[in-house]
């Protein structure tokens, strides 16, 4: 379907309801209040797909994004790969308690771990 077949299919639909109403005043009126309608509602589904389509974006470079851009020392970083955590997806996947049992991780690297996920705004599985 075209854009102006479009147009006119939801002007066709906007201009019933009017009629149906408050019936036929003024039929010119009626059309272009009718018209006016039907591109406001394809401005809006314009905006609404690309607004799903950036959200479709961030989530492909989120499930993508590599732990290293977390910035954490060179000991921590290992200890999640040896785990196969590859990616920030795959580490939000994990639940703490079970981050907590990576050998050689400790207290002290699992602070570093929750503030790097803090300031990327990311979570262990299960928290809110």
């Amino acid at each position: 379907m075209t854009k102006d077949e479009l147009l006119d299919h939801f002007a066709t639909h906007a201009m019933a309801a009017q009629i149906e109403k408050f019936g036929v005043t003024n039929p010119y009126n009626l059309a272009q209040t009718a018209y006016r309608v039907a591109q406001d509602m394809l401005d809006n589904r314009r905006r609404i797909l690309a607004e799903w389509k950036s959200e479709e974006e961030r989530q492909l470079q989120y499930a993508t994004a590599d732990i290293h851009e977390l910035r954490l020392p060179l000991r921590y970083y290992r200890c999640l790969v040896a785990e196969d955590i590859h990616t920030k997806k795959r580490l939000c996947e994990w639940p703490e308690k079970d981050i907590k049992r990576i050998p050689n991780l400790g207290k002290t690297g699992l602070k570093y771990l929750k503030e790097a996920m803090e300031s990327e705004g990311l979570k262990f599985k299960g928290q809110a």
